[in-house]
């Protein structure tokens, strides 16, 4: 079984037949026997697949390639030929993951509201031979928009060959001890382009606020913590202990 792909055009070959005769065109459907050749001189030819004998593809990337023809479906031909199998496209050689988007995650966040930002990194599976736009926008939940954070809404451009950026998001620290508090960024993009697993990312804002505040026992204690705010004899000040 063989398939000559010369660069007579994006998708021509030239079919080599087991009797040394060939014929040049552009296929255009297959069956489990038969390929349907759009032949370059005009008019259609269907050709058996045991007719077949050798198959060269000329790429853009790795110059001529021979081997068999195992597979053609839009326009991808699989060639297995010195031990790989390639897909190939438009005169390219291309990865099975070329043919589908690359992948855009979004990590968590986590530091503590001292930090000027809290800081989400996107990252792509591999490079993107288009540009991507990605929107994101906060999203409250037990910490708030204006109290705990800024609330930050956009875009950001991934060009080609980017495969990261980051988001980031700024703190707003305050001297109230309290609990810690999670938002989340929700991010969107064109699903031709870039296929997303999950579209929201948790941001983790660390209490550092350590305020003396009374235990259930009516002693001393810190807020989120089980230690003694001051030694015995020392002094203390119990504010917003409420």
């Amino acid at each position: 079984m063989a398939v000559l792909v010369t660069a007579a055009g994006a998708e021509a070959a030239t079919f080599t037949l087991r009797d040394g005769s060939s014929v040049e065109g552009e296929i255009v459907h297959v069956t489990r026997n038969t390929l349907m050749v759009r032949l370059m001189a005009g008019g259609l030819r269907q050709l058996s697949r045991h007719d077949l004998d050798s198959v060269t593809i000329a790429t853009d990337t790795e110059g001529a390639v021979q081997g068999s023809l195992e597979s053609w479906k839009d326009g991808v031909y699989e060639i297995q030929a010195d031990g790989r199998l390639l897909k190939l496209k438009n005169r390219q050689v291309v990865a099975e993951d070329d043919l589908q988007p690359p992948l855009l995650t979004i990590s968590d966040a986590k530091d503590s509201e001292g930090a000027p930002d809290l800081v989400f990194d996107l990252t792509l599976s591999r490079p993107s031979k288009q540009q991507i736009l990605v929107i994101y926008a906060t999203l409250d939940r037990t910490a708030k928009a204006g109290e705990d954070f800024e609330e930050a809404r956009g875009s950001i451009i991934l060009r080609p060959g980017d495969t990261s950026a980051q988001i980031k998001v700024p703190l707003i620290d305050d001297d109230a001890a309290e609990e810690d508090k999670y938002f989340e960024v929700f991010v969107a993009t064109d699903q031709k382009v870039a296929t997303i697993k999950s579209k929201r990312a948790t941001g983790t804002i660390l209490n550092d606020d350590k305020e003396a505040a009374l235990s259930n026992d009516g002693t001393a204690g810190t807020v989120g913590t089980d230690k003694p705010v001051v030694e015995s004899g020392e002094e203390i000040s119990l504010k917003n202990t409420e």
